[in-house]
């Protein structure tokens, strides 16, 4: 199995009835057979043997009777066969391991030193390291042992028992550590690794007895199925019937399977090694008994887990062996209250449920073989058993004794040995990983503490994060200067090369390691098309950025940097950060997990603690509970608000203009820090808002400007809706209720125009600030996006009114979206940026706005709006992607979702425009920010 394009390789040919030497692929994920390469021509066939070579003369190797000696190893991407076994036509030819690369499309040869007839072999999973036990004569009848990495061989002693039959097949069980070989006679051994001696080791030292309802052995070795399964941990024999039998190594009992379906056909003793398969990618076994008849596709899923199907993911490692892996895991309404993985060894915790009780978002942790650079799928199901054993606690973690400390210059050393005992919290414990806080404040600073955020998996390998904070709402916070040195076991993790650092007041930066093994360096492919269908995130439309948008993106965290946040986030014009999720993490979305995007959701998810949005509580080092700060701003108790907050190190966070932080980063990880840092700009959302608009959770989210009341609304909703319940998201959600109860009541004012607009932005009121009479549609535009989106994530227990609001907003994306007559507006002036709402300049009062769209039309061109609409859509529709079309289209895809009246007439009005090509093609690929669609319209996408 070519584990690296999820496809079965098939050699053609045999030593003796048929020269072909070509190879042919079955494409595991289409389902379709190809040719990768054609065989020798008959007359170049050398039947006379007069070449002394393996080689033919057009650089292709003599076809052979493979035996159980094919094998694909990754670390080469090539599939190798020991090539002692006669060449077609029986020629004789010495042993040699000649291999086909899948990256150069060419055969190489090298020295072998087992093999011929009779060989059986695997590739441990973990290390990629190829075991085979030859036959024959002295020099073959060997336990070999190729080492993929340096092209090594090392051997056991001759076998006499294993040399004198050429029937046998072997499998291997890497986290037990067997390889384990069942012969023609029906035999079976299980050699330990760790018995392996070269010059000395024998396989048939180590015979074992089973117990229990096992195949037939003999069947088995005689060219039968033998793989291992990582999810079941077991061994997985066929012998070819529809049973099929699991082995467990450490009980040595069989288990007999009968799967559901359809039967295999006839057994073949010859020319069939190989043809039971594993693909670790599909999670399913692949069985091919005859080039006359059909593939046959096993699942074993049911096996493992009771629930249906909902999603999976992928891990990558940068390293080999068992990997510890922490995972964040958002479902859909209604799907479960239980989700399982496809895996033995994990946990699930789950942190947050819908309204329904169903679960809404889970932190999973576990284990798991990985390959350096080879991709892992785990399957998530609806239901099943969940593994149990006793849960890590923090004594596991103080058991262990991790180091760490952070010494900020002269200011002063935290080290985590002196906090051992004392948690701030224990954010997730099971059996698997266990996860406790710790936190001190640094010296005698008022507003710098250091954190330390400790995993501690099963086994004992450690990851501590550690966090330098300066930012206190209520003690005086100011600029310090300091260099850092971060030591984690032993090892500096970060020191600013050694220079000095200006850690500017209500920032933090943070810097992580790991104990008992080298970074992991894991990243996590989520399936993104459940996640858009969960609704947690939007609907993308185009999917597939280009390498150059994918390696533009920011992938390198550095402290207090502001990675791809716009610097002063006030500028005028498209910015990367703007929209219901910033650029990076709806690119994580549309190029279904690309790792360069997942490393940019995580460094920017970092780099936004580089922006004055920590305002902690002094007593607790925590982030503010609203309530005990009622009548607080960013500039202390009774003060007044403003647009943007700003760094002595010129970067500024601004209300209006500021994206989504740390949501996804959080959703797709389940990181404490990353949850916290949406907390911290949830809470700058409130503590930015004068407090002339309320006492504590009775303020009113009322930044001024009208994209700033969307963003705040969505920064709020997305932190609610996520983070498990607090004293922190309670008053959050107050905070929206209040926001929502109000505007509520805006609409149902008497005498409402019937715009959908009820709320304008002017700083010298009553003047409208775009011209007499003129209102940003663009901004009314994310103000209805931000308010469907919100409604999917469900942050409020009651959500009537926050519904009932959302769509009066849609009645203004629709009419802006009308057809023809007196009384509607042309949809082809959409894009319009500031059409203009009221005759009267006076936007303090809706009630004296336009009644109805046609009269905004009459407005705004100086022409009633015409009987019959063109179809040509004006105003730049080429550039959506970065403009007011595209400022538009996540609001109507939410308002077509919605069932909003009109919406779907206005949606296909757009759609079918003569040049809607023109928004099709305007970069959506690239820059995904508007580029939603509704999810109730399907779209062809090429996502797993």
């Amino acid at each position: 199995m070519d584990t690296k394009r999820n496809r079965f390789i098939l050699r053609g040919g045999g030593h003796g009835n048929y020269g072909g030497n070509e190879l042919y692929a079955f494409d595991m994920d289409s389902l379709t057979w190809s040719r990768l390469t054609d065989p020798t021509p008959y007359d170049d066939l050398d039947v006379h043997c007069s070449r002394k070579s393996n080689f033919l003369i057009d650089g292709q190797p003599r076809s052979i009777h493979t035996y159980d000696g094919d094998a694909y190893i990754p670390h080469i991407d090539s599939i190798c066969n020991t090539y002692g076994t006669s060449g077609y036509p029986q020629c004789a030819a010495g042993t040699e391991l000649i291999c086909y690369s899948f990256t150069t499309g060419k055969y190489t040869s090298s020295q072998a030193v087992v093999g011929l007839e009779g060989k059986a072999g695997a590739v441990h999973q973990i290390t990629g390291d190829w075991w085979l036990q030859g036959t024959n004569n002295a020099e073959s009848g060997r336990l070999g042992h190729y080492n993929a990495k340096t092209g090594t061989w090392e051997t056991g002693a001759y076998d006499s028992q294993m040399a004198t039959t050429y029937d046998k097949i072997a499998a291997i069980d890497p986290d037990n550590g067997y390889f384990i070989l069942i012969k023609a006679t029906g035999d079976l051994y299980a050699f330990p690794f760790s018995a392996f001696a070269p010059g000395t080791s024998k396989v048939s030292d180590y015979p074992q007895t089973t117990t229990g309802t096992g195949p037939d052995l003999a069947r088995v070795g005689n060219s039968g199925g033998l793989q291992y399964d990582e999810r079941l941990k077991k061994i997985v024999a066929w012998d070819g019937g529809k049973e099929i039998y699991l082995l467990d190594t450490k009980t040595w009992v069989w288990k007999k399977i009968v799967p559901e379906g359809d039967t295999p056909n006839t057994f073949y003793k010859s020319g069939t090694f190989g043809r039971f398969s594993y693909s670790p990618k599909s999670d399913v076994y692949f069985l091919y008994n005859n080039v006359s008849e059909n593939v046959f596709i096993l699942d074993l899923k049911g096996s493992r887990n009771s629930g249906a199907l909902l999603q999976s993911f992928v891990l990558t490692s940068g390293i080999t062996g068992r990997v510890p892996f922490t995972v964040g895991l958002a479902f859909k309404k209604g799907d479960t209250k239980k989700p399982t993985l496809d895996i033995a060894d994990y946990q699930v915790t789950v942190k947050k449920v819908w309204n329904d009780g169903s679960v809404k978002h889970a932190v999973v942790s576990g284990s798991v073989n990985m390959m350096a650079g080879f991709t892992k799928t785990i399957n998530v199901f609806s239901g099943g058993s969940q593994p149990k054993g006793v849960s890590l606690t923090e004594a596991d973690i103080i058991a262990a004794a991790p180091t760490a400390s952070v010494q900020l210059g002269s200011i002063g050393t935290v080290s985590l040995s002196t906090l051992l005992g004392s948690p701030v919290r224990i954010w997730v414990s099971g059996p698997e990983m266990v996860e406790a806080h710790y936190q001190s404040m640094v010296g005698a600073e008022a507003s710098l503490a250091v954190k330390f955020h400790v995993k501690l998996y099963k086994g004992g390998k450690i990851q501590i994060r550690t966090i330098v904070e300066n930012g206190m709402l209520n003690a005086i916070s100011t600029d310090k200067i300091y260099t850092p040195t971060v030591i984690i076991g032993g090892k500096t993790v970060f020191n600013n090369g050694s220079s000095d650092i200006n850690h500017n007041k209500q920032t933090r930066w943070d810097a992580s390691g790991w104990i008992g093994t080298v970074d992991p360096d894991i990243t996590i492919a989520q399936d993104t098309a459940y996640l858009m269908a969960s609704g947690l995130v939007p609907n993308y439309w185009k999917t597939g950025p280009s390498e150059k948008a994918l390696n533009a993106l920011t992938q390198v965290y550095s402290p207090l940097e502001n990675g791809q946040w716009t610097p002063r986030m006030g500028n005028a014009g498209f910015q990367s950060q703007i929209g219901l999720l910033p650029r990076w993490d709806a690119t994580y979305i549309n190029s279904d997990g690309d790792s360069r995007a997942y490393r940019s959701v995580i460094a920017n998810a970092r780099a936004l603690n580089s922006y004055p949005i920590i305002w902690n509580d002094k007593a607790t080092i925590e982030p503010i509970v609203i309530s005990s700060f009622g009548t607080w701003t960013y500039s202390g108790a009774g003060s007044g608000g403003a647009t943007g907050i700003a760094t002595t190190g010129g970067l500024v966070w601004d209300v209006a203009h500021h994206g989504s932080g740390g949501y996804l980063a959080y959703l797709i990880t389940g990181d404490y820090y990353y949850m916290e840092t949406m907390l911290h700009q949830a809470l700058t959302c409130y503590l930015v808002t004068s407090s002339r608009r309320g006492t504590g959770t009775g303020r009113l989210l009322l930044p001024v400007q009208v994209r700033g009341i969307a963003w705040s609304n969505r920064t709020v909703g997305q932190a609610v809706a996520i983070s498990p319940t607090s004293s922190i998201t309670l008053d959050l959600a107050a905070l929206l209720s209040t926001g929502i109860d109000y505007w509520l009541a805006k609409t149902q004012t008497p005498g409402i125009n019937g715009l959908g607009y009820f709320y304008a932005y002017s700083a010298n009121a009553p003047n409208f600030i775009w011209g007499p009479g003129k209102e940003a549609a663009w901004q009314q535009h994310f103000w209805m996006q931000t308010l469907g989106y919100v409604s999917d994530l469900e942050p409020l227990t009651d959500m009537t009114n926050w519904n009932i609001v959302r769509d009066y907003l849609y009645q203004g994306v629709v009419g802006i979206l009308g057809g023809g007559g007196a009384g509607s507006y042309c949809f082809t002036r959409g894009g319009v940026s500031t059409p203009t709402i009221s005759a009267v300049n006076n936007m303090l009062d809706p009630k004296l706005w336009c009644s109805d769209w046609g009269c905004v039309y009459r407005l705004s061109f100086g022409e009633k709006n015409p009987d019959i609409c063109s179809n040509v859509l004006l105003d730049h529709p080429e550039w959506a992607a970065i403009g007011y079309w595209g400022n538009l289209l996540p609001a109507i895809a939410y308002a077509v979702d919605d069932g909003a009246t009109g919406a779907a007439d206005s949606w296909d009005r757009i759609t079918n425009a003569s040049n809607w090509a023109r928004i099709e093609k305007s970069g959506f690929e690239d820059t995904p920010n508007w580029g939603i669609h509704p999810r109730s319209i399907g779209i062809s996408r090429p996502f797993k």
